[in-house]
């Protein structure tokens, strides 16, 4: 069995709120042999790019001109960082010019408890889907509230759902789990197509039938009026017909879809 890497956890030496790490930074690359063991060998200009396989920027724009740097955030004094997920993160963090262990001042690498590394990534996950909420677009915001605060969410503004949204993630980790979901979900466009449709009025709700609010035509039938609007987001992707209305609804919303 594939032994699972734990965590690798970086600290800053004195409190800081929020630092942003330096890039581009300087590695030193040193004779590991020889009389000159230990000597600088060749000093390399490296970077972090999520989007490439190699931290310094030579290798890097042998496959992009103008590679894009990933910034890196070290919240509260500390980063976890996963080694199955982010391996080259971990590169740059252990070979950058700040790191203590190559003779910089502002971070080190520790080793950290199980308890830990489990409380700091709840934090990091709370703090991930904070940004998420609060700068996510007004119909975004809508669509949350909608599919998990409630229907009357329709009548309030975006911004008092954004601070109801973030109130709730801060206090409950299911509900928090819940979001981080969403965000990550493949009908997510379509559940924010029948948000804005039920916001412009283009179809209505009326216990768990839908209709097109023109002519009062039955659309659809959910299976239970209180995942009503959750089954009829299903249905636009999974159903012929319901590819059809997504399609229809798309046409007859294009100029509210273009603010978004």
């Amino acid at each position: 069995m594939e032994e699972i890497q734990k965590p690798v956890l970086f600290q800053t030496i004195g409190k800081h709120n929020v630092v942003i790490v330096k890039q581009p930074f300087r590695v030193k690359e040193k004779y590991k042999t020889g009389g000159k063991a230990g000597q600088t060998k060749s000093i390399r200009m490296a970077q972090y790019c999520d989007t490439l396989e190699s931290i310094y920027i030579e290798e890097q724009k042998k496959i992009e001109k103008n590679p894009r740097v990933t910034p890196i955030y070290i919240r509260k004094g500390k980063l976890l960082v996963d080694p199955e997920e982010t391996p080259l993160l971990i590169e740059a963090m252990r070979n950058h010019e700040d790191n203590v262990d190559n003779g910089g001042k502002l971070f080190r690498e520790v080793d950290a408890n199980k308890d830990e590394i489990e409380a700091i990534k709840l934090y990091q996950e709370l703090d991930k889907i904070r940004s998420y909420i609060m700068n996510s677009k007004p119909h975004e915001a809508k669509t949350m509230g909608l599919f998990y605060l409630g229907y009357s969410t329709l009548n309030i503004s975006a911004e008092k759902i954004k601070l109801k949204l973030r109130e709730k993630v801060e206090q409950n980790i299911d509900f928090r789990k819940q979001l981080i979901e969403f965000s990550e979900l493949k009908n997510k466009k379509e559940k924010l197509i029948a948000t804005i449709a039920l916001i412009e009025q283009e179809i209505y709700l009326e216990g768990k039938v839908i209709y097109w609010t023109k002519d009062k035509e039955k659309i659809y039938i959910a299976p239970q009026q209180s995942d009503a609007i959750n089954s009829f987001a299903d249905w636009l992707i999974l159903d012929k017909e319901g590819r059809e209305v997504y399609t229809s609804l798309l046409d007859s919303l294009d100029k509210h879809l273009e603010k978004n």
